[in-house]
């Protein structure tokens, strides 16, 4: 009875690369789902009284703005590291892209500037690719632990791909701190 739980993903020879368009597909969607819902909410009066009171912003943090963008690394390196991750690696980047479509549509009608369009840009760049990347790696090694029933190849994620991505979460950090330092609060 366990041979046949995972029927649908022993259907079809699933590489990196099916695995990158699945994962950029629900990232997309998540994107667009999080812009409609912010029209759908008006969240984006609320975002312009929040831009817009703040006389002094608070001082900003490196570390603290990388870990946001490294939490979502980390979840997704440790979902990689087990058979859930078939299915929590989809479901969060479904997650990012909500939450990145719904912060971009709340935002900027507000601030309508180019700054915040290359902030945006880098975000998408720096946050999302890695974390595209990490989620491929991780469902190939969840679906070969999976088939394998506990033993798979590679114990440990690559290196270099979880240093790439902590400098890539370095550089974002560093791009809304530089462009848009109004918006981090």
């Amino acid at each position: 009875m366990t041979r046949r739980r995972l029927y649908l993903w022993r259907q079809f020879d699933w590489s990196l690369n099916r695995f990158a368009v699945l994962l950029s597909l629900l990232f997309l969607f998540g994107t667009l789902a999080g812009c409609l819902l912010c029209f759908r909410f008006g969240a984006r009066d609320s975002c312009a009284d929040l831009v817009f009171s703040t006389a002094a912003p608070s001082v900003p943090r490196l570390l603290s703005l990388t870990w946001s963008h490294l939490r979502w690394l980390t979840v997704a390196v440790l979902l990689g590291l087990s058979a859930l991750g078939l299915f929590g690696i989809p479901l969060l980047l479904l997650l990012r892209g909500v939450v990145f479509g719904f912060s971009f549509a709340a935002l900027f009608p507000v601030v309508p500037s180019l700054p915040l369009l290359a902030g945006y840009l880098g975000v998408a760049v720096f946050a999302v690719v890695p974390l595209l990347l990490l989620g491929c790696v991780g469902m190939s090694r969840a679906l070969a632990e999976s088939r394998s029933g506990g033993n798979p190849q590679s114990a440990l994620l690559p290196l270099v791909l979880l240093a790439f991505s902590v400098l890539c979460s370095v550089i974002c950090a560093c791009i809304e701190l530089w462009l848009a330092p109004m918006l981090v609060l």
